[in-house]
């Protein structure tokens, strides 16, 4: 008589400490926790990075960052012949001043320069998610804004902005959902954040405005772009601060850009942004805002040039455009 009991499923099983429920379920994320179980899955053999990275599906770097957290948690312990199970606790409490960053104080902050900021570890990130419920809003929030699962690279970005730079939980969440609409990642939001707080910007009024600022000069361009028929091409800051001019501190319409840029190519044979800009602050100094007054005006002048042998813009001498030329100013941006 033969006995076998089928456990199904249940046949195939292996050991997980206890600790990861006990002390790690509201620490860890859901990488750390994946690449743990892959590595506890497959303890009798050696596992390379890559075959880690097509099981749990992410990066090289985002797997390193997992693989570092339980090191850092004291679950694992690196040895010459591999990951063996640590022998003591977290190090965090008697480290933790390593990590508090100045921004957490309220003195003024230095602007920082993005890649070289130190950035946060995996197990420091994971413990102000769970001393600060601010944080972890921000992570819930990041999560439904990006449409995926943070990576620990995420997280320490988000930390960064937080506690570094000293932005609040809404303005970052702002800044996620602009960068987001321009089809951006997390290290342009990085960049967004580190400007914005140079700035001063730590309110969702100061945001609002700012947002508002960045979209006029977006749909500046554009107009400048369609209206002078232009190659699309990402603007340079140049070229984004002439649009915001025009557009938006002048208020001119499409007609008078387009008259001003033909003025421009008729006299210079292409386009030059400082020629056209030298055009507009002209007639906005004179008070011109409409095509029909940029072309009495324009009219004026080649009435007064015909009358006393000169040649030049709204009847001042051509001397003036010419010393303009000859300062070197007349670049292609």
């Amino acid at each position: 008589m033969s006995i076998k009991i089928n456990l199904g499923n249940w046949g195939g099983v292996f050991a997980v400490p206890n600790a990861v429920a006990d002390k790690y379920l509201k620490l860890a994320g859901a990488l750390q926790l994946k690449v743990l179980l892959c590595l506890l899955r497959h303890n009798s053999r050696e596992l390379t990075i890559a075959e880690l990275c097509e099981m749990v599906n992410c990066e090289k770097e985002d797997a390193k960052d997992a693989i570092g957290f339980w090191l850092a948690a004291g679950l694992l312990k690196n040895t010459e012949s591999g990951f063996i199970p640590g022998d003591s606790s977290p190090n965090y409490e008697n480290n933790k001043n390593e990590y508090i960053y100045p921004a957490q104080s309220h003195e003024e902050k230095p602007s920082r320069t993005v890649t070289r900021v130190q950035r946060p570890e995996p197990f420091y990130v994971a413990q102000r998610i769970a001393e600060d419920p601010d944080i972890a809003v921000l992570m819930q929030e990041a999560e439904m804004i990006l449409s995926r699962p943070l990576s620990h690279g995420d997280s320490s970005t988000l930390v960064l902005l937080h506690d570094t730079d000293g932005l609040t939980t809404p303005v970052i969440l702002m800044i996620l959902q602009y960068v987001v609409s321009l089809g951006k990642g997390m290290r342009y939001a990085e960049a967004v954040g580190a400007d914005w707080a140079s700035e001063g910007i730590n309110t969702i009024e100061l945001a609002e405005k700012k947002l508002m600022q960045l979209t006029q000069a977006k749909e500046a361009w554009k107009l400048i772009q369609t209206t002078f028929g232009l190659e699309a091409h990402s603007p340079t800051q140049k070229e984004k601060a002439h649009a915001t001019r025009w557009v938006c501190e002048m208020k001119y319409d499409r007609d008078i850009l387009r008259y001003a840029y033909e003025l421009c190519v008729d006299a210079k044979g292409k386009y030059l942004p400082n020629y056209v800009s030298k055009v507009l602050e002209s007639w906005y100094s004179k008070g011109i805002r409409t095509l029909s007054e940029a072309k009495a005006d324009s009219d004026s002048s080649k009435r007064s040039e015909r009358a006393s042998g000169t040649q030049g813009i709204g009847g001042k001498p051509s001397y003036d455009l010419e010393e303009f030329e000859k300062s070197n100013i007349f670049d292609e941006n």
